[in-house]
């Protein structure tokens, strides 16, 4: 589990065959439609990618609909935190930033 914000938590479960990405906030959560990870030892890249549906509460979605998107994280070793950017089909973009829970 990743703590995101106050009672918002990130969760990765890894399969044989699948990897899977669960976001929970307080007015939606986001599952992972697909996801890899793309390790670049030549490169020193280690990133995970992964394309997630949003669904808000029904009381919130006025103000937002249901969402498609896509992120690109890159592993820091030194810091243990994913970082990198998402973008929506709502023409929305952004940066994420996840640290490991202890």
């Amino acid at each position: 589990y990743i703590k995101l914000h106050k009672n918002e938590v990130c969760k990765f479960a890894r399969y044989i065959l699948q990897i899977q990405v669960l976001i929970e906030t307080n007015e939606s959560y986001s599952n992972s439609i697909c996801a890899s990870f793309d390790f670049d030892e030549m490169r020193g890249h280690r990133e995970l990618i992964y394309s997630y549906i949003n669904v808000p509460d029904v009381t919130i979605r006025e103000r937002s609909q249901i969402h498609y998107g896509t992120a690109r994280l890159r592993y820091k070793e030194k810091d243990k935190t994913l970082e990198g950017t998402y973008w929506t089909d709502r023409k929305s973009v952004g940066d994420i930033i996840l640290t490991k829970l202890q």
